[in-house]
């Protein structure tokens, strides 16, 4: 009973830290449709928020808090570019208590 209780909290956590694949959270094809709408009224800033949001998965929060020196810049010339979230010279961690977090812009979308 005990060891069981303890195995199954292990892994509740390490599915918090390792989640199975994810989908994305709405067709391309609306995300597309609320860009074009947030540029056209003048808030490109917001769409690039929004799209940043969708191929990286971060949260609202995650992505008002980054700044530019959050970005990574690739070692050799080209792409991939990377965020680093909750760096841990700010002090900051995620939600799971995770610093350094590096999420690499490489969609091929």
């Amino acid at each position: 009973g005990h060891k069981l209780l303890r195995t199954y909290k292990a892994l509740q956590g390490w599915m918090k830290l390792a989640p199975p694949t994810t989908r994305p959270p709405m067709p391309l094809v609306f995300l597309m449709l609320i860009l074009d709408c947030l540029c056209r009224s003048g808030a490109a800033d917001t769409g690039l928020a929004v799209l940043l949001m969708f191929f990286a998965y971060l949260r609202p929060g995650e992505a008002t808090r980054l700044h530019e020196s959050d970005i990574v810049r690739p070692a050799f010339k080209g792409p991939p570019f990377a965020i680093n979230l909750h760096p841990s010279e700010k002090g900051l961690s995620s939600k799971v208590n995770v610093s350094d977090e590096s999420i690499l812009l490489d969609s091929k979308e």
